[in-house]
């Protein structure tokens, strides 16, 4: 720690802008320095503090300013939409006004490409800025970047105590005082060991203003400071005591009234380098933004976010290849108006090859959607260059008892891995399976078989050894994949949950087979008799509203003797509904209807041929042209949320292909698909075609498609020695509706 009379740092940034390396510089000069002497956010001032007095007082105590200056630096506006350098009360005006007045050393410091800004882009006040020699903080190079930075401030710094450098006037004994926490985590350990590095604290003996005494603590300071009121009022007090004062209480101003929520878009946006060198250390950066980032698909309706704002949690759920140096839990704070702060991963890049990083945001246990970020590590690679990376994020209201399991599979050491995450705002830790024995593709293909020989009937049970048979293949599933912490979580909340979708990059285990089991204890039937149980693929949120103002029955008029009833059927369901469906036979109208993108409901009754080892592993004859999935790579994006449902055999199928697990709902789902709807094995005519009788009549009347698909389940349970009833997957938001419009001119 630096002692009395030294000369200090201060960092005058945006939060916006460059809140993302601020943070993680301040930490390496406070290693380097002692974090005494490094000064950050004095926005942060408190309630009945003079603003420009306490910038100056601050000011005045370091001998080097450093003024980060990011991308929108010169062009952020507030509220008012007047550009934020106009306002001669901006906290980064005064900072760095009250600098040059005092002919403190000024470097700006230009963050990830930025330029230096114009003369004529500045105030009067300012200009001297653009004649200061500026130095380089770049993504990609950070740490080298920081590094040097460093040791020229310490070369500038010791050449000031020495006196080599042009008197300064005396600065008074520096009093420490509370300056930043860089993120929920580190606030947290701060709260808990006060000589937690890089926070400055008030170490003298001094009046605090008691927690709750009627402080409205400013919007900012809630952002950065949260439930960490203590430091506030400490930061506060201390404040007050440079100047000579006493604690006082600052009586809240009236209440205003609450105004309606904004709509707003938001995009989860990541920023991470394409390229990273074997064992070097990088950062992910994750936030909810308002503005949308390279590789963005599609856009997303306007969103209410809450006057009050909202906690958000990104969960680094998969990092293969990296090791993980910092939390994999963090929160930001989305707030009307503004983006949200960065979250920051600290990675080691541990394996070369290529991987995905995925991320999961999260408002209570309501998945707001994800983020996928692929990276190459080299041993030979240069680190770089920083890749924007977003995707559309539904900012909505937690669901009561909702529940995400998120799952992915290791294939380096053949164990599953599982995070559960409620409604309350609960997370789990991570829990792993005991290694498997076999890949779990082989191991579902061998079950699958014996399904598919009890769905054609060749296992000779009724109804009640059929659903013995199933119950014991779904308590095996249970045991062999969900380990026993898991299951303790499971049973711990069974009583409160009400839906569950199951997150995943597309797995082959037929998981809607699942029978919880604890011997001796409550039989409460398989996981989908309890609840809506969906699927979703990492990535963004499903859509909570499907408008089907179009529909196409597609016949593949292969022998199928339900199917031609099944389309019938579902034809007059949907006029009664104000549609006209259209009815599609071969692949020219199928095509056609991808490249005008007009789909809204695409109900397929067919049949499915699907062998995993195959080059195109499923196909559907259509007009005696085959219909594959890799028919819709090309149209990636293109559909507007439609329901799709591929009323076939095993048409939710997963094979390997090149470097992916590909099927119909991946490609489906990839083309923008609203919801999927497809089976893990063989279904009967008869009953694939009461399904969806069903399904359509619930979802029609109002039902959420997870409630459609468990009355749909209930139609055909009872069918003997068929398990067609437990076959069925939904991909989809378990909460969506869906209405119908009549397109134009139908």
């Amino acid at each position: 720690m630096a002692g009395p009379g030294t000369r200090g740092i201060f960092v005058s940034y945006r939060r916006e802008d460059a809140g993302h390396v601020a943070g993680r510089l301040a930490d390496r000069l406070a290693e380097r320095f002692g974090a005494s002497s490094v000064f950050i956010d004095v926005d942060s001032i408190e309630p009945g503090i003079d603003f420009a007095e306490a910038i100056q007082v601050a000011i005045a105590r370091c001998d080097v300013l450093l003024a980060l200056i990011g991308r929108e630096w010169a062009t952020m506006v507030d509220d008012r939409g007047r550009r934020r350098l106009d306002d001669p009360d901006d906290y980064v005006v005064l900072e760095l006004t009250a600098a040059l007045e005092r002919n403190i050393r000024v470097i700006p410091v230009l963050v990830d490409g930025a330029e230096v800004p114009s003369q004529n882009s500045l105030a009067p006040s300012l200009r001297p800025l653009v004649r200061r020699n500026a130095v380089r903080l770049d993504y990609e190079t950070f740490r080298s970047d920081a590094a040097w930075l460093a040791q020229r401030l310490g070369e500038l710094l010791s050449a000031t105590e020495s006196g080599a450098a042009p008197a300064q006037e005396a600065l008074p004994e520096r009093t420490e005082w509370v300056d930043r926490t860089s993120s929920a985590q580190h606030a947290a350990a701060v709260e808990a060991d006060p000589s937690t590095p890089s926070v400055r604290r008030a170490t003298a003996e001094k009046p605090r203003l008691p927690l709750g005494s009627g402080i409205r603590w400013p919007r900012f300071l809630r952002w950065n400071f949260g439930a960490n009121l203590g430091r506030a009022t400490a930061s506060y007090n201390e404040a007050l005591r440079v100047r000579g004062g006493e604690p006082v209480v600052v009586a809240p101003p009236p209440a205003e009234p609450a105004g309606p929520p904004v709509p707003e878009e938001r995009f989860l946006q990541g920023r991470f380098p394409e390229r990273v060198r074997l064992g070097e250390e990088v950062t992910l950066l994750v936030r909810l933004g308002l503005q949308p980032g390279a590789r963005l698909e599609a856009g997303l309706a306007p969103l209410a976010v809450p006057e009050a704002g909202l906690e958000v949690v990104l969960l680094l759920v998969d990092s293969p290849g990296f090791t993980l140096r910092s939390p994999e839990r963090q929160v930001v704070r989305v707030v009307p108006r503004q983006d949200s702060g960065w979250a920051a991963f600290e990675l080691q890049a541990a394996g070369d090859g290529v991987h995905t990083l995925r991320v999961e945001a999260f408002a209570g246990g309501t998945g707001l959607g994800g983020l996928g970020v692929q990276v190459s590590v080299d041993p030979a690679a240069q680190t770089g260059p920083s890749a924007e990376h977003a995707s559309p994020a539904a900012v909505t209201p937690p669901g009561q008892g909702e529940v995400s399991l998120l799952l992915t599979y290791d294939a380096d050491r053949q164990v599953y891995r599982y995070r559960l995450v409620d409604a309350g705002g609960y997370y789990s830790e991570e829990a792993a399976t005991n290694r498997l024995l076999q890949p779990p593709g082989e191991a579902v293909e061998q079950l699958v078989a014996q399904l598919n020989a009890l769905a054609r009937g060749q296992a000779g049970w009724d109804a009640g050894t059929t659903r013995d048979w199933l119950q014991g293949q779904g308590i095996a599933l249970w045991d062999s994949f969900i380990p026993h912490a898991l299951q303790r979580e499971f049973w711990q909340r069974r009583d409160r949950i009400t839906q569950m979708t199951i997150v995943s990059d597309g797995d082959p285990v037929p998981w809607e087979l699942l029978y919880p089991f604890a011997p001796g204890g409550q039989d409460v039937g398989f996981l989908v008799d309890q609840f809506p149980v969906a699927r979703r693929r990492y990535g963004p949120r499903p859509p909570g509203r499907l408008d089907l103002a179009a529909a196409d029955l597609v016949l593949s008029g292969d022998g199928l003797a339900a199917a031609p009833a099944e389309i019938t059927a579902l034809d007059a369901l949907l006029r009664g509904r104000g549609l006209a469906p259209r009815r599609i036979g071969d692949l020219p109208a199928l095509r056609q209807a991808f490249q005008q993108a007009d789909v809204g409901l695409l109900h397929f009754s067919c049949h499915n041929a699907f062998a995993r080892g195959a080059p195109n592993a499923s196909r559907i004859l259509l007009g005696g042209q085959p219909f594959e999935p890799v028919f819709l790579n090309a149209h990636a994006g293109r559909f507007a949320g439609p329901l799709v449902f591929l009323n076939a055999c095993r048409t939710d199928g997963q094979a390997p292909l090149y470097t992916t697990v590909e099927g119909w709902a991946a490609s489906f789902l990839r083309a923008g698909a609203g919801a999927f709807i497809g089976s893990l094995w063989e279904v009967t005519d008869t009953s694939a075609a009461t399904y969806a009788q069903q399904f359509y009549q619930a979802a029609l009347a109002g039902d959420t498609l997870g409630e459609a698909a468990r009355r749909a389940r209930d139609a055909i349970r009872d069918n003997p020695a068929d398990p067609t009833w437990l076959a069925y997957t939904l991909y989809a938001d378990p909460t969506a509706t869906i209405s119908t419009a009549p397109a134009a001119g139908t």
